[in-house]
């Protein structure tokens, strides 16, 4: 299953002001947010080699917390065209689009089911860099669990369930790994 929709305020299992405040560092608030970043912690600078163990940690951590429910993907703070232009890249996620009649300039969020992120995983942790757009955000459509794919290179984690963080991090964690906490909040 996959669906092309707008305005999933409604469906998103977190109260999305209160994440863009956890998120604004300008903003000295309480806040029942948690979050890291995960970042390859090796040096290498061969962007492939980084963009495997991108994809192999993405995996992990989806087979941690999938359910058989779907996954909301959307873009950080507010909808944008999906594709700006033509350009010869994201082709597995670019053919997506153009098989299910979606324009480039479709903007809302994708509901994507287990299978559909396992299939899409380089392209959907590529996507904000190759782009330069700003973060795409992960959520499972029941736990209040955000992975956001950095336009950065990095994966990070961010939930109101610190419980299930501290999980999902202890199953990723390696000598290549870099973990670092937002806020410098301890998990």
């Amino acid at each position: 299953m996959i669906e092309f929709k707008k305005n999933i305020e409604k469906i998103l299992p977190y109260n999305k002001e209160q994440y863009f405040d956890f998120l604004d560092d300008d903003l000295d608030i309480v806040s029942d947010w948690h979050g890291v970043s995960i970042q390859i912690a090796d040096g290498k600078t061969e962007i492939d080699i980084n963009i495997d163990r991108y994809i192999e940690i993405f995996k992990t951590i989806i087979l941690k917390l999938d359910k058989d429910l779907p996954w909301i993907i959307n873009h950080y703070y507010k909808d944008m065209n999906w594709f700006p232009n033509d350009n010869d890249n994201l082709n597995s996620f670019r053919t997506l689009f153009k098989e299910n009649n979606i324009p480039n300039t479709f903007k809302g969020s994708i509901i994507f089911m287990k299978d559909d992120l396992m299939k899409f995983a380089k392209d959907l942790i590529m996507y904000p860099y190759v782009l330069s757009y700003r973060d795409l955000d992960i959520s499972h459509s029941v736990i209040p669990f955000i992975i956001k794919i950095t336009n950065h290179l990095t994966i990070d984690l961010i939930s109101t369930d610190k419980t299930t963080l501290k999980l999902i991090v202890d199953n990723v964690f390696s000598k290549d790994i870099t973990i670092k906490e937002y806020r410098e909040i301890s998990l």
